[in-house]
């Protein structure tokens, strides 16, 4: 009889990743995009926090915290970034050059270099910052030493026992794959789902996935290369987009691209902690956790993939109670 644990009941479902309320010491799941190592890209968006235990490098990119006051940008190493928007605070192990770019919140860096940029907040860091053609609209302080809010090192581990948990679940329901088309049917509940061949996902040209409001989903899939080019999710109004997890556990490298048909992309939190991920042109809503994130090998001129934040549920309307029919006036 499978029985799921409370463990990977709570694994299924990461509610602070839609809600976050504090980062003083942010999880692995208050991230919307994560790397263990770098992340390189260009021409897109992130909502939500964005975090790397290696650099950041980022050109003509907005990060966008939620709430606003919370990190947007945490890197364990260097941070470079140019004509680009921070909606929150940043945060860098290294130094931090900033180019072009309105932070809203504070800067904390070992090192700043600062050209032609607004910091609306504090600019803290151990070395002298060098600001040039900019303005700082908080304090600059020097600190002997910065305090980073990010422990990377849990967080990378935090992912990968995650990942390497969830692998080795055992299936309780089955994929259906029909030419081209992937039929996922959720039962109520916790679903451990395994793709039997890496083909059947890289050949894919829909993917519907159904069931109730109370479904869940880890979706396992093996194999060391892994290429998603144009396929369509589509995904039940009644699932929750931070129900579904794509779990890449095995994969080294992991294309993702022009996965944006529909307004949701590629729906669910995707974890591939062994993987170089190549994404661009393509639609991640919900969460995107990697070894490396990059736009592309050889063509700068790709706009990065898009990650966004699950949509909040509409609210389910109040009735309206039906109003008596007035007396007739009396003749």
């Amino acid at each position: 009889m499978f029985k799921v644990s409370a463990a990977l009941l709570s694994l299924l479902v990461a509610p602070s990743l839609y809600a976050q309320t504090t980062c003083k010491n942010p999880t692995l799941h208050d991230f919307t995009v994560y790397s263990i190592g770098n992340i390189d890209v260009q021409q897109s968006d992130y909502q939500g926090m964005t975090g790397a235990g290696g650099f950041i490098l980022a050109r003509n990119f907005q990060f966008n915290s939620n709430p606003a006051n919370c990190l947007a940008v945490a890197a364990g190493g260097d941070l470079g970034i140019s004509s680009a928007a921070i909606n929150g605070n940043t945060e860098a192990g290294g130094s931090a050059g900033i180019n072009s770019t309105g932070a809203r919140g504070d800067v904390v860096a070992k090192e700043a270099f600062i050209n032609s940029s607004s910091v609306r907040g504090n600019l803290v860091t151990v070395q002298p910052a060098r600001v040039q053609y900019s303005g700082v609209g908080g304090s600059r302080k020097r600190s002997a030493r910065i305090s980073l809010r990010a422990d990377h090192n849990q967080i990378s581990n935090e992912l990968r026992l995650e990942s390497s948990y969830l692998k080795y679940q055992t299936p309780n329901n089955s994929i259906k794959i029909t030419g081209s088309d992937v039929v996922i049917s959720l039962k109520p509940g916790a679903n451990v789902l395994t793709f039997l061949r890496p083909a059947d996902l890289n050949n894919a040209k829909r993917i519907f996935i159904t069931g109730d409001s109370t479904s869940t989903a880890v979706i396992n899939v093996p194999g060391d290369q892994i290429i998603l080019d144009g396929q369509d999710v589509i995904l039940s109004s009644t699932i929750r987009v931070s129900n579904i997890t794509w779990n890449f556990h095995e994969t080294s490298f992991l294309q993702i691209t022009h996965t944006h048909n529909g307004k949701l992309g590629m729906p669910g939190i995707v974890m591939a902690p062994n993987a170089l991920v190549v994404f661009n042109e393509a639609l991640i809503t919900g969460a995107l956790y990697a070894g490396e994130i990059v736009t592309n090998m050889t063509d700068s001129t790709l706009n990065a993939g898009q990650v966004n934040i699950e949509p909040n549920p509409a609210p389910t309307p109040t009735p309206t109670p039906a109003q008596p029919a007035p007396a007739p006036k009396p003749n």
